[in-house]
């Protein structure tokens, strides 16, 4: 179980490294995406599915909406 955990946590620390890091390596997505990836964000718009939309989805924080 502690061995399933550890390389659980060693993929997801490897796709964060190596796709938010500078320069980015997008081809990790790729690699450790499932082709079916659902994406919801930001939370306003309708989710998308499938790596185009993953690899399209807006960099950064969107401004908060006004109170």
């Amino acid at each position: 179980m502690a061995a399933e955990l550890l390389a659980r946590q060693a993929i997801v620390g490897r796709g964060f490294k190596d796709s938010w890091s500078t320069p980015s390596d997008l081809a990790v997505v790729d690699e450790l995406v499932a082709p079916d990836v659902l994406l919801q964000y930001p939370p306003e718009q309708p989710a998308a599915t499938g790596f185009g939309a993953l690899l399209s989805a807006p960099i950064g924080v969107p401004p908060l909406p006004d109170a």
